[in-house]
């Protein structure tokens, strides 16, 4: 653990020596993302070898390796896209994405595979990205919307349509990767964050705010549309951002028509069309009680079936005889009780990398047909957590404080006998308002499982996935609904007769670890001991930083009530009342970027310090002259949890 804890004062509590376990095959998979080339000839993997991350290049026919793409130590892949058949679309990530919780993604980058050169993207902007700014609370829920679009004409792959917002006017372009050359598509009146365009490069519908001539948060949201050929766009409809929520998919499956994602003509969020005609909206899709959570595209980016999680994931073909809809009903026939994904297809060769995994398998990849009925092994995910006890995850329902029916998932070690009681984890979700946890292959929970150890998971109020009435549940209430609302998932796990009550830890990271300090502070019983992950400890100082006039008032409607006060921010804020903490703890954060921990951090420690509360601090730095943390330090991280966790559950 930390030898930090006496040079800054910590009163570290005396525990056990506990062996440290080997938790390496959960740190991150060795093969990930694959992602055909067009000509359907080779294969790009992201792949971990000695903690470092890099994309690598492999000719399927051969299975020979034949190029890679390797950058220096610190740095990883966020993304990776073919343009043509010899040419890589990379998107950078600076450091570990476990330390900097997805902001973390760098520029973009072209890699010849034959080569090995590279050449850096957008160093000619026609204006500066305003990124991440003002949507304090909207969560782009859905990772089909994006500002990058590649394989987004029809006459060059290597082209890509990018979207520059601004309050007053946004403007979407064709850039054009080798040349570092824009084309202007259409000017956009206000400042939107998504955009739907054809092949041809027509823009035909966005979704973003009003023009507006100040900078602070707007709550209105606009969708616009228009007819190939118009100038001028029309609204299709706009509202509060609370009361709805619209995401845009793809083309629609007739002429001059758009599949967008919206929750306006039911509770869940639905599969719809939008019309470019009259800006009418048609449902097509609504599944009962959980909303939509994937949409698949082809090569093409036709869309060809969506995902949506009631305990198991589910799927609806919006159009089923689609040759990959086919090819998934297929594939998903033929391996029973697995999730099933089509990861890549090939644009100009009928073939796709089909994913295959469940509970206890990190996922194989296969390599199949359009069209066929057989289909080839290529590598699995992680083969180093497929060789370990990995345990089976089970859904449960049960009810909330107020009667609502809540959903989670309970993952029992490898073995276990129903009735026995064990050593439990529960892991809160990392959001603010998190998607939902789900079925399938979960690393943090397989982790604490090898150990011998339960593990529980909440889908509380606030969460997304469940609908808009069940999301707004939560909003004004975190602090005090997800802590119940956990706490009635724990007490479904004593009562099945697997949780030992004694023998609960809580472990969370950011909000998470917000959630795992409030449920102790304000029910120590119920935990044996605490795990905080690079967390969330000021809520007032949050809300204190951000602009009067909009944000301000934004962050304290979602945390507990627009017009709340600096003292009702302090009641619910771990910094202040660090005297209530009575439960061991550990600490874990990094040093990145400053040669200090995090403000929160910082602040948090020195609160339990001055209240003389016992605690343990692991603490993970870099010497690195670019300052970034790599999977190593999560390794490390990891490592020094379990033991504690460990410890504290024998």
């Amino acid at each position: 653990m930390a030898t930090a804890c006496a040079a800054l004062g910590i009163l570290a509590q005396e525990q056990p020596a506990t062996a440290r376990p080997d938790i390496s095959a959960f740190v991150a998979p060795s093969f990930d993302a694959p992602a055909l080339s067009p000509n359907g000839e080779h294969v790009a993997v992201r792949r971990v070898a000695q903690d470092r991350p890099y994309v690598e290049v492999y000719k399927i026919a051969t299975s020979e390796s034949v190029s890679a793409f390797i950058l220096e130590e610190g740095m990883g892949m966020a993304r990776h896209h073919w343009g043509d058949d010899r040419t890589l679309i990379v998107q950078v990530r600076h450091g570990d994405e476990f330390w900097t919780d997805g902001n973390n993604a760098g520029g973009w980058t072209t890699f010849d595979t034959e080569t090995r050169k590279t050449e850096k993207l957008f160093f000619q902007t026609p204006r500066r990205p305003l990124s991440r700014r003002g949507l304090i609370g909207k969560l782009r829920v859905y990772d089909f919307s994006d500002r990058f679009v590649p394989n987004a004409f029809g006459d060059d792959p290597n082209d890509v349509r990018v979207l520059f917002p601004d309050p007053r006017k946004s403007w979407v372009n064709r850039y054009d990767t080798r040349r570092d050359r824009y084309e202007r598509l259409a000017d956009v009146p206000g400042e939107i964050f998504d955009a739907h365009a054809d092949r041809d490069g027509n823009v035909l519908a966005t979704l973003g705010h009003p023009r507006a001539a100040s900078t602070t948060f707007k709550d209105q949201v606009q969708l616009l549309y228009r007819r190939p050929g118009e100038e001028e766009f029309k609204v299709a409809m706009t509202g509060h951002l609370d009361d709805f929520d619209v995401d845009i998919v793809a083309d629609g499956p007739r002429e001059d028509t758009v599949y967008i994602l919206e929750n306006t003509t039911g509770d869940t969020l639905g599969l719809s069309v939008l019309d470019l005609a009259d800006g009418s909206i048609t449902p097509v899709f609504r599944p009962a009680r959980t909303d939509i959570l994937k949409t698949y595209l082809d090569a093409e980016r036709k869309l060809y079936a969506v995902r949506y999680d009631d305990h198991f994931p589910q799927f609806h073909y919006p159009d089923p005889k689609h040759p990959a809809a086919e090819l998934h009903r297929f594939a998903s026939a033929g391996f029973k009780n697995m999730v099933v994904e089509i990861v890549s297809i090939a644009r100009d060769a009928p073939r796709a990398i089909i994913s295959v995994g469940a509970d206890a398998e990190p996922g194989m990849y296969y390599l199949g047909e359009l069209g066929g009925k057989q289909f080839t092994g290529l590598f699995r995910r992680a083969p180093d957590a497929s060789a370990a006890s990995l345990g089976a995850r089970h859904p449960v329902e049960f009810p909330g404080p107020d009667g609502s029916r809540l959903t989670g998932y309970i993952t029992l070690p490898k073995d276990h006998e129903q009735g026995k009681r064990i050593g439990f984890v529960v892991l809160p979700r990392s959001e603010l308002f998190p998607l939902p946890a789900t079925w399938g292959y979960d690393r943090e929970s397989q982790m604490f499982a090898s150990l011998g150890l339960g593990v529980l998971e909440v889908n509380a109020r606030g969460s997304m996935g469940f609908g808009r009435e069940f999301h707004q549940a939560g909003v004004g209430s975190v602090a005090s609904a997800v802590r119940r609302d956990i706490a009635a998932g724990l007490e479904y796990a004593v009562d099945s007769g697997n949780a030992d009550p004694d023998r609960v830890c809580i472990v969370g990271r950011r909000f998470g670890a917000y959630w795992a300090l409030l449920a102790s502070m304000r029910r120590p019983a119920k935990y044996a001991c605490v795990v905080a992950i690079n967390g969330i400890y000021d809520v007032a100082g949050i809300r204190k930083a951000l602009p009067i006039g909009g944000a301000r008032e934004r962050f304290a409607s979602q945390i507990a009530y627009a017009d709340a006060d600096d003292a009702a921010f302090r009641d619910i804020s771990p910094r202040y009342i660090a005297a209530r903490m009575n439960t061991p703890l550990l600490i874990v954060e990094a040093r990145q970027f400053s040669e200090n921990l995090p403000g929160q951090a910082r602040e948090m420690i020195r609160a339990f310090k001055l209240a003389k509360i016992p605690h343990e601090v692991h603490e993970e730095s870099t010497s690195r002259a670019n300052n970034l943390l790599t999977l190593a330090a999560r390794r490390g991280a990891y490592t020094g949890i379990a033991a504690f966790v460990q410890s504290h559950t024998k």
